[in-house]
């Protein structure tokens, strides 16, 4: 007799919490169409200026506010006459459909235009077709046709800069009609593709970050200070940023005329001719792994004692963003260099051989695969070769795999030496030349033509000096793997 009731009352109870669902929807309906008309009841500021090629929106708000003569940029994103307000850490991915009504009204400028201004610009490049997500068509007409505008999803690996502060040229600044640049906030850009630079991320007086929006956009709003004051200029032994950061400005779509003069010493990119979409999954898989955990706190410091890539740059600038830098410059050689170093500490570890790791034998089969190491093979086989690495190191660093075991003990038997850099990489002169001696060990020659040809690193005698690069590879040298070409 009970049974009946309760089935009554769970009924009752349905019905009440879908009511006040529905009731919850129609005041947020009401509120949302008070608000469009509180916009709609705008008129255009009356002064204005228009966009510059590759502007963050916070700049040109900046301006806008400097012309009108508000002493708050911030000013504009609240109107005294309207019911809505936009949060000055949501300009760089602006989301809802009255934001962008707001700032069209305001700037009077189209759907299209201000879209260009945030980091959506650059959802089709980074996502490919993913980044447009369609919806029903009473959506679609309560959000002004934006569902017809490319979006950026989870940006967290790929542009640190999404919300309220940036990094910024202090040269671009400098200039008469200085401004923020909106690739400024990808998260593997350090260096002004203009200038060659450094970005600043912090003021260089109190060392604070730097807002996005502020009244002036060379002055520290917390204390002052200059950004303009602090110039590093890239050193040329690093001058090799300059082809990386060039590879990905153009994967994002930024123009040769934002970009600047080809740089002479560039050779073809393996990378610059990949698919973008393809591009930012490598950069982003790579980014997982060194700047986010639970990856970077075992696998970052094992692979800057083995390529003490800090000695390039100023001691502010990240070792995770450098490193990556360094692994997708000459690609793949700095790849293979790192993979050797790599594989020197796995095989340090008795997991690396435990019959019950099997990972470890699918990876050691991949390594053995000649086409892998030629720079000419399809970008079909680069990319299966890649997932299996990217598979490989992220099963392998997972904080479980060491709970008995202590970080620093994993590639310890490393010494650190100077950074090899492919363009040290130069065909043998005929004085240079090796020949085998009686009996010789294949190592033996290896080591004697690397101390003739200058090289710290005997396994640099495995790579071809010439594009395309190959490389022989072998776990165990005295014993090539067949089908490995030869490099000298």
């Amino acid at each position: 007799m009970d049974e009946p009731r309760q089935d009554e009352e769970n009924g009752q109870w349905t019905e009440e919490a879908h009511q006040r669902r529905k009731n919850h929807y129609r005041r947020r309906e009401g509120e949302e169409q008070a608000k469009r008309r509180s916009i709609q009841g705008l008129s255009p500021l009356p002064r204005r200026t228009v966009p510059r090629p590759w502007e963050d929106l916070t700049t040109l708000i900046a301006r806008t506010a400097h012309m009108m003569g508000y002493p708050q940029p911030g000013w504009i994103l609240r109107p005294q006459k309207a019911e809505h307000a936009i949060a000055p850490g949501e300009l760089a991915l602006l989301q809802r459909p009255l934001d962008y009504e707001l700032l069209m009204r305001l700037l009077h400028l189209d759907q299209t235009a201000l879209h260009r201004l945030t980091l959506h610009h650059f959802a089709t490049r980074v996502q490919g077709t993913s980044a447009v997500r369609p919806v029903g068509a009473a959506g679609a007409q309560r959000a002004f046709r934006l569902s017809e505008l490319p979006r950026l999803w989870n940006v967290q690996q790929l542009f640190s800069y999404p919300g309220q502060t940036i990094q910024v040229c202090p040269r671009c600044l400098d200039e008469p009609d200085g401004y923020q640049r909106l690739y400024w906030r990808a998260t593997p850009v350090l260096l002004c593709p203009r200038h060659s630079v450094w970005l600043l991320d912090s003021c260089p007086a109190c060392q604070k970050p730097i807002p996005g929006l502020r009244p002036q956009l060379s002055t520290c709003p917390a204390c002052g200070g200059d950004y303009r004051q602090r110039v590093l200029p890239l050193a040329p032994e690093a001058s090799w940023l300059r082809s990386t950061h060039r590879v990905l400005l153009t994967h994002l779509g930024i123009d040769a005329i934002e970009l600047g003069e080809p740089l002479p010493e560039d050779e073809p990119s393996l990378l610059r001719d990949f698919p973008s979409q393809d591009y930012f999954w490598i950069v982003s898989q790579f980014l997982e792994l060194l700047c986010f955990k639970p990856y970077r706190e075992r696998l970052l410091p094992l692979l800057l004692r083995a390529l003490p890539i800090e000695e390039l740059t100023p001691p502010t600038t990240q070792s995770a963003l450098l490193l990556l830098h360094y692994l997708l410059a000459y690609w793949p050689v700095h790849f293979w260099i790192m993979l050797e170093r790599l594989q020197q500490a796995l095989e340090e570890d008795l997991l690396w051989f435990h019959p019950s790791y099997a990972l470890a034998q699918q990876w050691e089969a991949q390594l053995t695969r000649g086409a892998v190491w030629d720079q000419g093979v399809s970008r079909e086989q680069t990319m299966a070769f890649l997932h299996a690495f990217f598979d490989m190191a992220k099963d392998y660093f997972q904080p479980h795999r060491y709970s008995r075991q202590l970080d620093a003990s994993l590639g310890k038997y490393i010494a650190p030496t100077t950074l090899p850099i492919a363009y040290q990489l130069c065909p043998a002169t005929q004085e240079e030349l090796v020949a085998p001696r009686p009996w010789e060990d294949l190592a033996s020659i290896m080591g004697r033509v690397a101390h003739t040809m200058r090289y710290e690193h005997p396994d640099w005698v495995l790579i071809s000096p010439d594009t395309p690069h190959r490389k022989v590879y072998s776990c165990s040298i005295v014993l090539l793997t067949t089908g490995c070409s030869s490099v000298r």
